[in-house]
């Protein structure tokens, strides 16, 4: 799982490239463009969830506003539909 508002942050996209490296997938979520983290993705392994806007503040935002949703999900994917 990869954060960036910009894509571009460099440590992030180097962890990218490392974990396909080892074989793995990568799940980005970014702003609008992608940035150099999205040019690195390979469409047909890897998920990109390019959320709207170029405001750091603002995607952060969403990015939280998104985990916290998968969150949900798996909460009731273990535990059923009740409140956790």
């Amino acid at each position: 799982l990869a954060l960036s508002a910009s894509g571009n942050a460099t440590n992030i996209a180097q962890a990218a490239r490392v974990m396909q490296g080892a074989g793995g997938r990568v799940l980005a979520l970014t702003g609008d463009e992608g940035g150099e983290l999205g040019r690195l993705l390979r469409p047909e392994l890897d998920i990109h969830l390019r959320l709207p806007g170029n405001s750091a503040p603002r995607v952060h935002e969403a990015q939280l506003f998104v985990l916290n949703c998968c969150c949900d999900l798996i909460d009731r994917e273990f535990f059923g539909a009740n409140d956790v």
